[in-house]
């Protein structure tokens, strides 16, 4: 009995070229440089509000009702009967209750890491997204208790209420951007690929020290 016949395409042949295709990744430096500056403006307007607050906790001298007046005048227009006077006592007791100082220290702290994490992200240095990422945790922090703060005051007039909340919440959408933007640069491959050159950079730059052996072969 003969055998079968068997039939082989020649797409059956095993490839002889197992070299696979190898697409370089150029590096690009202008993403992190560019979340670098983004960070340090940030940093900088962090560091005016915090700054802001713990000059308002050290400040010996009262808050003055007539600096108040426009303010009151303007909810007063809206229905609500309240006064300058109000609106003082209403911030003295939250400076009393630790808001100022709180948010002070916050956003301070939060500042200088947004500097510093900018700062080395703009270096192409890769901690920068550590550093960046822990300025906009903190900002994050600062919003959650200056809400906290706010919803156990007793504020003199709802109006007054709404505009800091709303604020709270400017507070807590810039701590959110600022905590992933430090991110962003990872999600390149250009841009890691720039952060990895200069880590490998810094490293071949480090100082090797030689230790001689105390005895000699004779």
């Amino acid at each position: 009995m003969s055998a079968p016949l068997s039939i082989k395409w020649d797409d059956d042949e095993p490839s002889e070229s197992d070299d696979k295709i190898v697409i370089p990744i150029t590096p690009t430096p202008a993403i992190p440089q560019a979340v670098g500056i983004i960070l340090i403006l940030g940093g900088l307007l962090a560091i005016f509000s915090g700054g802001a607050n713990l000059i308002e906790v050290f400040s010996d001298e009262p808050l003055d009702p007539t600096a108040f007046e426009p303010l009151a005048q303007q909810i007063r227009t809206s229905g609500e009967n309240i006064t300058a006077e109000q609106i003082v006592e209403f911030y003295d007791n939250l400076e009393s209750q630790g808001y100022y100082v709180t948010l002070g220290i916050l956003e301070t702290s939060a500042g200088t890491c947004l500097l510093l994490g900018g700062f080395f992200l703009f270096r192409l240095n890769r901690v920068g997204v550590k550093i960046g990422a822990l300025g906009g945790g903190l900002l994050l922090i600062d919003a959650l208790l200056g809400a906290y703060f706010l919803s156990t005051s007793n504020p003199p007039s709802e109006l007054l209420t709404l505009t800091l909340n709303i604020l709270q919440g400017l507070v807590t959408m810039c701590g959110l951007f600022c905590t992933i933007l430090p991110f962003v640069p990872l999600m390149f491959a250009g841009a890691r690929q720039a952060l990895e050159r200069q880590s490998e950079k810094l490293r071949d730059s480090e100082p090797v020290t030689f230790t001689h052996g105390s005895t000699e072969s004779e």
